[in-house]
């Protein structure tokens, strides 16, 4: 499981993004600014976590 590389608490998949495997079908990988396009948050830093 990953983890945050400034607080070390485990991530979690992001709900906007479902864990970044929302597409569309259209333009293909869609781009997520909530979790910083990592598919993953940190409860503490958010997107920021890397």
């Amino acid at each position: 499981m990953a983890q945050c590389k400034k607080c070390f608490r485990p991530v979690n998949d992001c709900h906007y993004c479902n864990g970044g495997r929302a597409s569309s079908p259209i333009a293909g990988k869609l781009t997520c600014s909530k979790c910083n396009n990592t598919g993953s948050l940190c409860n503490e830093h958010g997107g920021y976590w890397k």
